[in-house]
């Protein structure tokens, strides 16, 4: 070891409490993020499997009705408005879930970041999903957690303690 170089930087103990000072304020919306982006993770399969059992249910009432209709016109326009009906209902539906399955584990990974005060980029993004209602199951319960990160991430402290 040479006595005539200078020594390593050695962070000051006021910039270690200022850092961890801003990590613990992004820390409580973070884990409750965190917990809301994994109950979401578990209603997925659910929501899905309810849409396909409401959907099943919808084709029958549908055909129980259409037996009654007596004119053969009616019943045309009727058919055709339904295929046209149903068909963007089951795009907007898989755009939808699609949206969401890809948006799923970058919230996850974001808000797990977000918590250990890592990956500034990747964790900004994560809120700023979680404040876009199409891509979380519990957006109107995340908006404000999401809303409240954001305003804590924005903070020039908060901004510099990432790593």
């Amino acid at each position: 070891m040479d006595p005539y170089t200078a020594p390593e930087s050695i962070p000051s103990p006021s910039s270690e409490k200022k850092n961890t000072a801003a990590q613990q304020a992004l820390r409580n919306p973070a884990t409750i993020l965190l917990i809301l982006a994994i109950l979401s993770l578990f209603a997925l399969p659910v929501t899905a499997l309810g849409q396909l059992m409401k959907k099943t249910a919808e084709n029958q009432t549908f055909l129980d009705s259409a037996l009654e209709k007596t004119e053969k016109q009616d019943a045309k326009k009727s058919e055709a408005f339904r295929k046209g009906e149903q068909f963007g209902e089951f795009v907007g539906k898989v755009l939808a879930f699609t949206l969401w399955a890809i948006s799923l584990p970058i919230q996850l990974i974001g808000f797990w970041r977000m918590r250990q005060g890592r990956s500034y980029g990747l964790s900004l993004a994560a809120a700023i999903l979680a404040c876009i209602p199409c891509f979380s199951s519990c957006c109107g319960i995340m908006l404000p957690f999401a809303i409240w990160s954001l305003a804590v991430m924005s903070r020039p402290e908060v901004k510099a303690s990432f790593t």
